[in-house]
């Protein structure tokens, strides 16, 4: 019985998205489609960003946070937070530091506070 060496193409690693990505989907909250996301890292902690429209009410623009921290086996933490007024779905323009700008559907700009959790 004879062996052969079959050649493979090497199997690239594996790397972390970062920065803004038009991604509809949202792991967190299937039902909710995201209008894109952000992924990062904030102070020691990995960040993702899922903005869109609350699945109740598509008027009401939606940012969901999820954070963990770097390097731990622990689950992810997500909350939602609703945008102050109701403009229909938002999307993230930028993050510079833990301000994230966002536009809404009709063109009103919004800017949430990571290190917060509020929009300011």
């Amino acid at each position: 019985m004879s062996s052969e060496q079959i050649a493979m193409t090497p199997i690239p690693t594996p790397i972390s998205l970062t920065g803004i990505v038009d991604s509809r989907q949202n792991p967190f909250h299937r039902k909710q489609a995201a209008e894109n996301s952000y992924f990062g890292s904030l102070n020691g902690e990995h960040i993702a960003i899922f903005a869109g429209a609350s699945e109740k009410d598509t008027l009401q623009g939606v940012v969901g946070v999820a954070r963990g921290q770097v390097g731990s086996n622990t689950d992810d933490v997500y909350q939602e937070y609703l945008t102050p007024t109701k403009h229909g779905w938002v999307r993230i323009t930028a993050v510079n530091g833990s301000q994230v700008s966002l536009v809404a559907k009709d063109g009103t700009p919004f800017v949430f506070d990571l290190a917060t959790r509020t929009f300011v």
